[in-house]
């Protein structure tokens, strides 16, 4: 059973709070994401993911943060396959030839939206410096604070599909427990 390290944990609490759109808690992670050594790619990458389910607010939020990260990586990434959308939702899905309503409604309504949506969201969440499950793990988080248990059930299933079953929550718990609660 894999746990999530001390790095996982700060770009998921990162996550959390971009999409929160809580700029003192960013702040005051500040000197944790350079203790562990978090680039500025992976700062940018995690608040980009919020934009799927945020909007660009999270990003106007924590961009003025990114260059109070000390560490930059060079990396040549490999350009994304995209599938079709349709394929795309059904291969995300964490049930086989099910996925979400509101993907056959935007379908029939505006398929070229859903199309480019689709697109969007896989070069989002593809692992470039941050992994896919930890994104997963993120917005899973956001969900449970937020108490929107439909997109909860989503993330989860793809954290497991993602994991193959071998993560182990119980950090994540802890952090989301702790947000929630207020302890923080």
């Amino acid at each position: 059973m894999r746990e999530l390290s001390e790095k996982d944990l700060l770009l998921i609490e990162l996550g959390i709070y971009i999409g929160m759109r809580n700029e003192r808690a960013i702040r005051d992670l500040l000197p944790h994401l350079n203790k562990v050594n978090i680039s500025k790619e992976q700062f940018a990458e995690v608040a980009f993911t919020l934009v799927l389910s945020r909007g660009i607010p999270s990003w106007l939020i924590a961009y003025p943060f990114i260059n109070k990260i000390e560490i930059v990586e060079e990396v040549n990434l490999k350009q994304p396959t995209f599938i079709e959308g349709k394929a795309y939702y059904l291969e995300e899905s964490a049930t086989p030839n099910v996925y979400a309503d509101w993907v056959t409604v935007g379908y029939e309504v505006y398929a070229e939206a859903i199309e480019q949506y689709g697109q969007l969201r896989q070069e989002i969440l593809r692992t470039r410096y941050v992994e896919r499950v930890i994104k997963e793990c993120m917005l899973y988080a956001l969900n449970r604070i937020d108490n929107f248990v439909a997109g909860e059930q989503l993330h989860y299933a793809n954290i497991l599909k993602l994991s193959d079953k071998s993560l182990d929550l119980d950090s994540l718990d802890r952090l989301v427990n702790r947000i929630k609660n207020g302890s923080d």
